[in-house]
């Protein structure tokens, strides 16, 4: 299972997966809340992203 802000958002996204097994819940709608569980991104400087690549063992993706 994915990362969750809260436990209550959780308990939230458990019940919806319930419903849309049992056929109450489509799963466009299912998806839209799945995105909505998801926890905020942080978003990375050039140096983080580059020692993140670099430390792949991967230093032809990081753009030397």
């Amino acid at each position: 299972m994915r990362k969750t802000r809260s436990q209550i958002i959780a308990a939230v996204h458990d019940s919806a997966k319930g419903l849309h097994k049992a056929g109450v819940m489509d799963q466009v709608a299912l998806r839209k809340l799945d995105q909505l569980c998801l926890p905020p991104v942080e978003p990375l400087a050039p140096e983080q992203f580059k020692r993140i690549r670099v430390g792949t063992r991967r230093p032809e993706i990081a753009g030397n």
